[in-house]
């Protein structure tokens, strides 16, 4: 059986000890949290960053898995790029991790 490394995923998260309230409700970091599990890395041309294309993955089928609505999905999608978690670009979703 071949062993394959394991990757390291940069993931937003919430400092639980200094008990910092999110910006994002529970829906939107579902969203965040989808995007990131079909997310490929693109270390290509010193951009270092997660992506996911559009036609990789349906919002029909994404909101089935993750139990919302296609309205609250679109909702989530603008916020998570007013707060810079993912930047919504021609094809595809750029995904940020801040630091």
């Amino acid at each position: 059986m071949k062993r394959t490394k394991s990757l390291e995923r940069f993931f937003y998260a919430l400092d639980y000890e200094k008990r910092i309230k999110s910006s994002l409700t529970k829906k939107q970091l579902l969203v965040y949290t989808y995007l990131m599990s079909i997310s490929k890395w693109d270390a290509q041309a010193k951009e270092e960053h997660y992506y996911v294309y559009f036609n990789s993955f349906t919002v029909k089928d994404a909101c089935s898995k993750i139990g919302i609505s296609q309205p609250t999905w679109r909702t989530a999608i603008q916020k998570l790029d007013k707060e810079g978690l993912i930047a919504v670009k021609d094809k595809w979703y750029k995904i940020n991790f801040p630091t």
